[in-house]
């Protein structure tokens, strides 16, 4: 059985507005486009390889946001490998991201 809904309306909108407030005033200003309104949430994480062993760090950065953010219609997700500092997901990712929506804006998708 597959419920439709797995959290209330309450928690929904909670959900939504931190969302909104990570692209509003947190780490995920760069995803910000003034066309429309984003949310979502940012993502750095350290990955293990096998080129690890020479002293070298590399990173995931990833951006998965929604638009509009007070009516979602459309969904995104950015993922980038990055083998060394300076990495960051809201400053790196987030700017593919708003790159997407302004493209999508203008070919009206």
């Amino acid at each position: 059985m597959i419920n439709e809904q797995i959290a209330s309306k309450e928690q929904i909108k909670e959900m939504q507005t931190a969302l909104y407030h990570v692209v509003s005033q947190g780490l995920g200003r760069k995803a910000e486009t003034e066309r429309t309104t984003v949310a979502g949430k940012t993502g750095t994480a350290l990955v293990f390889t096998e080129t690890n062993d020479d002293g070298k760090q590399a990173y995931n950065l990833s951006f998965c946001g929604y638009f509009p953010a007070e009516n979602p219609r459309y969904s995104i997700i950015v993922s980038l490998n990055k083998p060394r500092l300076p990495a960051s997901g809201g400053g790196m990712a987030g700017p593919v991201f708003s790159k997407i929506v302004e493209y999508m804006i203008d070919r009206e998708m």
